[in-house]
Protein backbone atom coordinates (compact mmCIF):
# COMPACT_ATOMS: atom_id res chain seq x y z
CA UNK A 1 0.00 0.00 0.00
CA UNK A 2 1.21 3.49 -0.81
CA UNK A 3 2.15 5.43 2.33
CA UNK A 4 0.76 8.94 1.90
CA UNK A 5 0.51 11.85 4.29
CA UNK A 6 -2.01 14.64 3.76
CA UNK A 7 -0.87 17.80 5.48
CA UNK A 8 -1.95 21.45 5.51
CA UNK A 9 -0.39 23.58 2.82
CA UNK A 10 2.42 25.85 4.01
CA UNK A 11 4.05 28.96 2.58
CA UNK A 12 7.13 26.86 1.81
CA UNK A 13 4.98 24.89 -0.68
CA UNK A 14 4.32 27.96 -2.86
CA UNK A 15 7.07 27.45 -5.41
CA UNK A 16 6.37 23.70 -5.67
CA UNK A 17 2.66 24.42 -6.16
CA UNK A 18 3.29 27.01 -8.86
CA UNK A 19 5.71 24.74 -10.72
CA UNK A 20 3.30 21.81 -10.82
CA UNK A 21 0.11 23.45 -12.10
CA UNK A 22 0.28 22.21 -15.69
CA UNK A 23 -2.17 22.30 -18.61
CA UNK A 24 -3.81 19.02 -17.54
CA UNK A 25 -4.57 20.33 -14.07
CA UNK A 26 -5.93 23.58 -15.50
CA UNK A 27 -8.00 21.68 -18.07
CA UNK A 28 -9.66 19.31 -15.58
CA UNK A 29 -9.91 21.36 -12.39
CA UNK A 30 -10.68 24.74 -10.90
CA UNK A 31 -6.98 25.57 -10.64
CA UNK A 32 -5.36 28.42 -12.51
CA UNK A 33 -1.75 28.99 -13.51
CA UNK A 34 0.31 30.58 -10.77
CA UNK A 35 2.40 33.45 -12.09
CA UNK A 36 3.72 34.73 -8.77
CA UNK A 37 3.94 32.26 -5.88
CA UNK A 38 4.22 35.04 -3.28
CA UNK A 39 0.97 36.67 -4.42
CA UNK A 40 -0.63 33.24 -4.74
CA UNK A 41 0.23 32.40 -1.13
CA UNK A 42 -1.46 35.58 0.12
CA UNK A 43 -4.75 34.56 -1.51
CA UNK A 44 -4.71 30.74 -1.33
CA UNK A 45 -7.41 28.87 0.55
CA UNK A 46 -5.54 27.65 3.62
CA UNK A 47 -7.77 24.59 3.91
CA UNK A 48 -5.92 23.10 0.92
CA UNK A 49 -3.80 20.02 1.64
CA UNK A 50 -0.54 18.76 0.18
CA UNK A 51 -0.24 15.05 -0.60
CA UNK A 52 3.21 13.80 0.41
CA UNK A 53 4.80 10.42 -0.26
CA UNK A 54 8.16 9.49 1.26
CA UNK A 55 9.07 13.15 1.77
CA UNK A 56 8.10 14.26 -1.74
CA UNK A 57 5.07 16.42 -2.49
CA UNK A 58 3.06 14.58 -5.14
CA UNK A 59 -0.24 16.45 -5.29
CA UNK A 60 -2.84 18.62 -3.64
CA UNK A 61 -6.33 18.05 -2.29
CA UNK A 62 -9.17 19.76 -0.53
CA UNK A 63 -12.26 18.76 1.43
CA UNK A 64 -15.13 21.28 1.30
CA UNK A 65 -17.97 20.83 3.77
CA UNK A 66 -21.39 22.47 3.47
CA UNK A 67 -24.74 21.85 5.12
CA UNK A 68 -25.84 19.68 2.19
CA UNK A 69 -22.75 17.79 1.03
CA UNK A 70 -19.05 17.13 1.37
CA UNK A 71 -16.94 17.61 -1.75
CA UNK A 72 -13.44 16.27 -2.25
CA UNK A 73 -11.12 17.58 -4.95
CA UNK A 74 -7.56 16.60 -5.79
CA UNK A 75 -4.80 16.73 -8.39
CA UNK A 76 -1.48 14.95 -8.84
CA UNK A 77 1.73 16.65 -10.02
CA UNK A 78 2.85 15.74 -13.55
CA UNK A 79 5.91 13.71 -12.51
CA UNK A 80 3.85 11.57 -10.12
CA UNK A 81 0.80 10.59 -12.16
CA UNK A 82 -0.37 7.03 -12.78
CA UNK A 83 1.25 5.63 -9.65
CA UNK A 84 -1.89 5.24 -7.52
CA UNK A 85 -1.44 8.42 -5.49
CA UNK A 86 -4.83 9.89 -6.43
CA UNK A 87 -6.72 6.71 -5.54
CA UNK A 88 -4.91 6.35 -2.24
CA UNK A 89 -5.36 10.03 -1.30
CA UNK A 90 -9.06 9.88 -2.21
CA UNK A 91 -9.52 6.75 -0.09
CA UNK A 92 -7.80 8.41 2.88
CA UNK A 93 -9.90 11.58 2.62
CA UNK A 94 -13.11 9.63 2.16
CA UNK A 95 -12.40 7.53 5.25
CA UNK A 96 -11.63 10.68 7.26
CA UNK A 97 -14.95 12.37 6.46
CA UNK A 98 -17.23 9.31 6.22
CA UNK A 99 -17.94 9.08 9.96
CA UNK A 100 -18.65 12.80 10.31
CA UNK A 101 -20.87 13.23 7.27
CA UNK A 102 -24.19 13.13 9.21
CA UNK A 103 -26.17 11.89 6.22
CA UNK A 104 -24.54 14.30 3.77
CA UNK A 105 -23.31 12.72 0.55
CA UNK A 106 -19.59 12.72 -0.20
CA UNK A 107 -19.19 13.93 -3.78
CA UNK A 108 -16.66 14.54 -6.51
CA UNK A 109 -17.32 16.91 -9.40
CA UNK A 110 -15.51 15.62 -12.48
CA UNK A 111 -15.31 16.95 -16.02
CA UNK A 112 -17.30 14.40 -18.07
CA UNK A 113 -14.30 13.78 -20.37
CA UNK A 114 -11.75 13.21 -17.58
CA UNK A 115 -11.45 9.42 -17.93
CA UNK A 116 -8.52 9.17 -15.50
CA UNK A 117 -10.37 10.90 -12.69
CA UNK A 118 -13.50 8.87 -13.38
CA UNK A 119 -11.45 5.64 -13.07
CA UNK A 120 -9.92 6.94 -9.81
CA UNK A 121 -13.38 7.71 -8.44
CA UNK A 122 -14.79 4.33 -9.35
CA UNK A 123 -11.79 2.46 -7.90
CA UNK A 124 -12.33 4.37 -4.66
CA UNK A 125 -15.98 3.41 -4.25
CA UNK A 126 -17.65 6.34 -5.99
CA UNK A 127 -20.47 5.87 -8.49
CA UNK A 128 -21.94 8.22 -11.08
CA UNK A 129 -24.89 10.08 -9.57
CA UNK A 130 -25.97 12.80 -11.99
CA UNK A 131 -24.85 15.77 -14.03
CA UNK A 132 -24.91 19.19 -12.41
CA UNK A 133 -24.76 22.56 -14.11
CA UNK A 134 -21.72 24.41 -12.89
CA UNK A 135 -20.03 27.67 -13.78
CA UNK A 136 -16.71 26.18 -12.64
CA UNK A 137 -13.85 25.80 -15.04
CA UNK A 138 -14.01 22.02 -14.64
CA UNK A 139 -17.35 21.93 -16.48
CA UNK A 140 -17.73 20.82 -20.09
CA UNK A 141 -18.85 23.09 -22.94
CA UNK A 142 -22.48 22.83 -21.84
CA UNK A 143 -21.56 23.86 -18.29
CA UNK A 144 -22.02 20.39 -16.78
CA UNK A 145 -19.91 18.40 -14.36
CA UNK A 146 -20.39 14.72 -13.64
CA UNK A 147 -21.21 14.16 -9.97
CA UNK A 148 -19.84 11.00 -8.40
CA UNK A 149 -21.04 9.97 -4.95
CA UNK A 150 -19.38 7.69 -2.48
CA UNK A 151 -21.37 4.47 -2.32
CA UNK A 152 -19.96 3.10 0.95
Amino acid sequence: MIDLVLRPIAESDSDWYAANIDDEIIRWSREEAVEDSTSWWRSVDRSRLVIDCCGDSVGSAKVSVSDHRIEISYWIAPDHRRRGYASRALSIMTAEVADARSGRPIELEIHPDNAGSIRTAERSGYRFHDFRVSCDTCADESGRVAVYRFSG
